[in-house]
């Protein structure tokens, strides 16, 4: 079907690609309903997030629900920081700023991630506009999942996450120096 000069040809890996994912519905990447939630946060923290968690997070703090317009549409969610910051494990040993030792790892349905770096999008740091998206110009998301990361702030979207599968939360210990 497909022999070694063939395959140099875009177009030809292309449907390799798609022949692989049609024939295997496990190569292709799942829609998500839901996301694992988990790493240094305080007890009592949701292990899983569905929309209808989101959307309840965005009644109880409509100050978090932000829009974010972009070349394909406005999205709707609730601010990235702010859903974060209402489960963040705070050190008390750190003498200040320990924020800036805390990190997210968003990932999606199909293996792809990206780290954010939580001062980032804190607003006495970087104040950056990044979202846990459920909306796609009004309407609910579905094809790329319930939920997506969308960095505004990032010039080519290379961590925009679709099909959110799990967020986990990573924190650098404190260590004193002499």
């Amino acid at each position: 079907m497909f022999d070694l000069k063939t395959l140099t040809r875009p177009a030809a890996l292309f449907g390799l690609f798609m022949a692989l994912a049609v024939a295997n519905p496990a190569f292709a990447a799942a829609t998500s309903s839901q996301f694992s939630f988990g790493g240094y946060l305080n007890a009592g923290s949701p292990a899983s997030v569905d929309l209808a968690a989101l959307q309840a997070y965005a009644a109880a703090n409509p100050t978090a629900v932000k829009t974010v317009a972009t070349t394909s549409g406005i999205y709707e969610g609730v601010s990235l920081s702010a859903f974060l910051g209402s489960y963040l494990k705070t050190d008390p040993s750190v003498p200040k700023n320990d924020i800036l030792r805390g990190y997210a790892v968003a990932t999606g349905s199909d293996g792809y991630k990206a780290v954010f770096s939580l001062a980032e999008m804190d607003k006495s740091f970087g104040n950056h506009n990044d979202i846990i998206a459920y909306k796609l110009n009004g309407a609910d998301l579905t094809s790329s999942g319930f939920a997506r990361i969308v960095a505004s702030d990032d010039v080519k979207a290379g961590r925009w996450v679709s099909n959110l599968s799990s967020l986990y939360v990573g924190h650098i210990p404190y260590t004193p120096g002499a």
